[in-house]
């Protein structure tokens, strides 16, 4: 049985404040979690695609949900949230929240560590800049951290 993780602890001080409630938010991220862990790169994939597509009135649960991905998947889950970690984190904002709910979830490893590179590298020059000079910091989290 997997330990018990209290997923509010990971969204505390979020814009994922839990709206209805500590029980609903970690009876969702334990579904999700199950889904993750049965069929996680079908996840990575609707992920993607609901991000993209802009059907999402906010990204920040698709960042969530990326964690998750990060945290409990399995090896092809993991390669597959990194490879599309730049299509749902697309700018500066979202990807150190992504970051902050990846280490609150999981810690940081080689794995994020990883993830993070990829994303950086995903970016153009120009892009890139645009993302540094604009996205300074956030969620707690500044360029120079991510290392």
């Amino acid at each position: 049985m997997a330990q018990k993780f209290s997923y509010t602890q990971a969204l505390q001080a979020t814009q994922l404040q839990p709206a209805f409630g500590k029980t609903m938010v970690n009876n969702n991220a334990e579904a999700i979690r199950d889904m993750v862990g049965e069929r996680g790169v079908e996840v990575v994939r609707r992920v993607v695609e609901i991000s993209q597509s802009g059907r999402a009135p906010k990204n920040d649960p698709a960042l969530f949900v990326m964690a998750l991905c990060f945290a409990f998947g399995d090896t092809e889950t993991k390669k597959a949230a990194r490879e599309n970690l730049s299509k749902v984190a697309r700018t500066g904002t979202h990807f150190f929240l992504f970051l902050k709910y990846a280490t609150a979830l999981r810690g940081w490893g080689r794995a994020l560590k990883t993830a993070a590179a990829k994303w950086y590298m995903d970016q153009n020059a120009s892009d890139l800049a645009y993302q540094a000079a604009k996205y300074r910091n956030r969620e707690g989290w500044e360029h120079h951290d991510v290392r």
